[in-house]
């Protein structure tokens, strides 16, 4: 039943995009394979990957609710756009590649936006599995409708997002500019004209790779990571005091009109902070550095002292560095 090709629409289209993930893909497909609710569509999307993961989601191609996807790699968010511009169905879901969505996580997701019209996202807690041991996600209730959202991240967790399509599309969809936190992005411009709300349940179960080599463990993309946000919240600040989103406004150029923002300057002092504590003092400067220029005068006054001490330690510790390797050339 594919109905991109014109066939019988379903209720629900769900898009899962897989990236070099073979030794994820059986368990995760499977557990799409057993969900409850029967009017549904997979679109499994194969991003170009290097590995063997296209041969293991071929393997269910037979499953006639599963559409496999070969696609050269072009990223996630432009994936996504790619894949949701082409669905009718009523509603669209998120299942990321490699997690475990329980038997029941769609049905229970429809009937929450069936009997609840004004609502164009709903989402889940998540079980997050790491080492063995494994943790639930909380919710905080006011965060989905602050009018003001001063966060880190989307408070639904992106793996449990499932869309009403048509508050989808009035919104604009996935917005390519953003790299990292699309799905904030998202989340805060359908606030804007639909309510938001999480089923106090874990349907999802969240795999650890994603913490092992995603965003969280490059310090370099955790930056951008921050930016991105930033840019978001100030976006949205933007429409809710004057109805101009600075992207719809200016397209590309629009973070060249983002404000300084303290909440930045204290989320890189964190970070900053964190890498010391590691030991990556090269990472932990350059945090430092940015909180400089998004800060305020104190915050400048008291990391001042904190960086020259840093840059000092870290050129002693560069030519330590290159007299040992001095050190141990041959004589020629």
């Amino acid at each position: 039943m594919n109905h991109l090709q014109g066939e019988t629409v379903p209720a629900i289209t769900v898009v899962s995009v897989f990236h070099n993930r073979e030794g994820f893909v059986e368990r995760s497909l499977q557990s799409l394979a057993k969900q409850t609710f029967g009017d549904i569509q997979y679109l499994i999307y194969n991003d170009g990957s290097t590995d063997n993961t296209l041969e293991e989601l071929r393997k269910f191609e037979d499953y006639d609710k599963f559409t496999i996807i070969d696609q050269e790699n072009i990223g996630f968010t432009n994936t996504l756009v790619k894949a949701f511009a082409q669905v009718r169905s009523k509603y669209i879901a998120i299942h990321a590649s490699g997690d475990i969505s329980l038997p029941e996580r769609f049905e229970k997701q429809f009937q929450y936006m069936e009997g609840s019209p004004n609502c164009g996202l709903v989402g889940s807690k998540v079980r997050y599995w790491h080492n063995g041991r494994n943790s639930v996600g909380k919710i905080d209730a006011a965060r989905l409708t602050g009018s003001r959202l001063y966060t880190a991240a989307s408070p639904i967790d992106h793996c449990t997002f499932f869309l009403r399509n048509k508050g989808y599309r009035e919104i604009g969809g996935y917005r390519k500019f953003f790299r990292f936190t699309q799905d904030f992005d998202l989340f805060l411009r359908m606030r804007r004209l639909y309510s938001v709300s999480v089923i106090n349940e874990v349907l999802v179960n969240c795999n650890s790779y994603a913490m092992i080599e995603g965003v969280r463990t490059n310090p370099r993309k955790r930056i951008l990571q921050k930016y991105y946000a930033d840019f978001a919240i100030q976006c949205d600040a933007s429409y809710c005091e004057s109805g101009i989103d600075l992207l719809d406004e200016w397209g590309v150029d629009g973070p060249f009109f983002r404000r300084q923002s303290s909440f930045l300057a204290k989320r890189f002092i964190m970070s900053g902070v964190s890498l010391m504590r590691k030991g990556d003092l090269e990472n932990a400067c350059l945090n430092f550095s940015l909180a400089m220029k998004e800060g305020r005068f104190i915050t400048r006054l008291v990391l001042k002292p904190i960086l020259w001490c840093l840059g000092w330690h870290c050129r002693r510790h560069d030519a330590k560095s290159n007299l040992k390797v001095k050190d141990s050339m041959p004589i020629l």
